[in-house]
């Protein structure tokens, strides 16, 4: 990835779906925004990101 230069990566998760972001925390993703309607109507979710070095 980073030979491609992507410096990031980024991953939307439901609020509601703790286990999932326990997970990707412990891999290394912060919580960047929520954002709505974007995992289905009505729903919020956080928008993650995983920066590369």
């Amino acid at each position: 990835m980073k030979l491609n230069g992507i410096s990031s990566i980024l991953l939307y998760v439901n609020t509601k779906n703790l286990p999932a972001i326990r997970l990707y925390e412990k891999m290394g993703f912060k919580r960047n925004v929520e954002i709505k309607d974007i995992c289905g109507t009505k729903e919020i979710c956080y928008e993650m990101e995983l920066k590369i070095l």
